[in-house]
């Protein structure tokens, strides 16, 4: 269960050692414009990525660059 909040609003889960040394964490999300991390991926996001499909654009997200100009997804690169 996530116990914050990143500033884009997304859960934020940070990364827990357990009692017996290892560590889990939760992926996270970076934004396709900067690199920002924003915080714990979606379900949704999960899924599109194991059906092979493109990562939706999170530079609006994010609030780091015009989101008029193109960003190749990250399967095009």
């Amino acid at each position: 269960m996530p116990d914050q909040t990143a500033p884009t609003g997304r859960p934020y889960t940070p990364i827990r050692t357990n009692p017996d040394g290892s560590r889990t964490g939760v992926i996270k999300r970076m934004c396709s414009g900067c690199g920002r991390d924003l915080g714990d991926v979606t379900m949704q996001e999960i899924q599109d990525a194991i059906d092979g499909k493109p990562l939706s654009d999170t530079r609006a997200e994010c609030g780091c660059a015009d989101t008029s100009r193109d960003v190749p997804a990250v399967a095009d690169v």
